[in-house]
């Protein structure tokens, strides 16, 4: 269904949701969720457990906050350089 030419006030959010959900899970290394995000052009990730079930909402803001306070330093070692390059991709530059 087009929804171009129709009001907000009109649509559902099913009628403007996408269908195919991308996702990682709380187990999932930092790295491949910031690949992801990369990849498939999304600012945040839900995150979800097993069943899928939410269990919350990775952001990229998430990604850069952490990053600038080296809250990843000793379990994963995300660099400055490996955020900047994921949101080169992400924003197409």
């Amino acid at each position: 269904m087009g929804t171009r030419n129709s009001l907000a006030g009109d649509l559902t959010v099913a009628e403007i949701a996408i269908k195919n959900v991308i996702t990682c899970k709380p187990e999932d290394e930092i790295h491949e969720a910031l690949h992801t995000m990369a990849e498939k052009h999304v600012r945040r990730l839900p995150v979800v457990d097993n069943v899928g079930v939410p269990q919350g909402i990775l952001s990229m803001d998430d990604i850069i906050t952490h990053g600038d306070l080296n809250k990843w330093q000793g379990c994963c070692e995300l660099s400055a350089e490996e955020i900047i390059r994921a949101l080169k991709r992400l924003y197409g530059r």
